[in-house]
C-alpha cells in the first residue's frame, strides 16, 4: 500500500466506520527513500506533473548516470564509491542541482499549478491518508498527527502552496533544503545505496520542521 501513498502500518476500524491509522518507525523519522537515475522520472512518479521531467533535466542527468553505468561495467567486481575521488563535483552536486531546478520548475511561482504541486509533494512524501506517526527510540517514543483530511481528532494539518527557497543545507553533505510556506522545511540528502558504483542514487528525505500546531508528543521510557 505504501507504493500508492498509504503509509499506515496498522489501521484501527471503529464502529462508526472511522479509521485510525498508525505508521511505525524505529530509530528514524525519514519520510521517503526515493531514487534518481537516468530513467526514473521523479516528476511523474511523485505525481507532480503527468508530462514528467523536462528535456533540460534529462540533458543534465543522463550523461552523469551514463558515466556511472560505464564505470560499473568497467571491471568485475565493479569499482567502489570510496575510490571515486571526484564524486562530489562530478555526480552528487550536479544531480542535486538538476533536481532542485526541476522541482522549482514544477512547484515554483512560475508554474501555473504550483500550489497544487506543492500540496502533492507533501502528499507523496508524508502520505495520502490521515495517520499518527509513532517513532520509537531506546529512550523515548514520540507521536505526530498528520490530519490533512480532518478525519482525526484535533486541528486539520495545512498543506503548503508555495516554495520559499531551495538551498544547500549548511554543514550538510550532499543535501538540499526545501523550504515551503506554512511551516514545511524538508531536507533531501542524496547518497549511494551500495558501496559499489551503480547508475542510480538514493534520497533520504527528512523533515526539519512541520507546520506550527501539528500535534506532537513525547513519552520518556524509563
Amino acid at each position: 500500500m505504501g507504493q500508492t501513498g498509504d503509509v499506515r502500518d496498522v489501521v484501527l476500524q471503529l464502529s462508526d466506520d472511522r479509521e485510525i491509522g498508525i505508521s511505525c518507525k524505529n530509530n528514524h523519522s525519514d519520510l521517503k527513500h526515493s531514487r534518481l537515475s537516468g530513467q526514473l522520472d521523479f516528476v511523474k512518479a511523485w505525481g507532480l506533473d503527468t508530462s514528467g521531467c523536462s528535456d533540460g533535466y534529462w540533458k543534465r542527468v543522463k550523461p552523469i548516470f551514463g558515466k556511472l553505468r560505464d564505470m560499473q561495467n568497467s571491471s568485475v567486481p565493479p569499482p567502489l564509491w570510496q575510490t571515486y575521488a571526484e564524486k562530489a563535483t562530478e555526480v552528487y552536486w550536479p544531480v542535486l542541482d538538476a533536481f532542485a531546478k526541476e522541482l522549482e520548475r514544477v512547484c515554483g511561482e512560475g508554474s501555473p499549478t504550483a500550489a497544487e504541486n506543492c500540496k502533492q509533494l507533501i502528499r507523496y512524501l508524508v502520505g495520502v491518508r490521515d495517520f499518527y506517526k509513532v517513532i520509537a527510540t531506546p529512550k523515548k517514543v514520540s507521536v505526530q498527527c498528520f490530519n490533512m483530511h480532518g478525519t482525526l481528532h484535533g486541528a486539520k494539518t495545512p498543506l503548503p502552496t508555495a516554495i520559499n527557497s531551495i538551498n544547500n543545507k549548511n554543514g550538510g553533505q550532499y543535501s538540499k533544503t526545501v523550504a515551503l510556506n506554512r511551516g514545511y522545511n524538508l531536507n533531501f540528502r542524496l547518497h549511494n545505496a551500495s558501496s559499489k558504483i551503480e547508475p542510480s542514487l538514493k534520497f533520504a528525505i527528512s523533515a526539519i520542521s512541520f507546520p506550527t500546531g501539528l500535534f506532537y508528543q513525547e513519552f520518556d521510557l524509563k
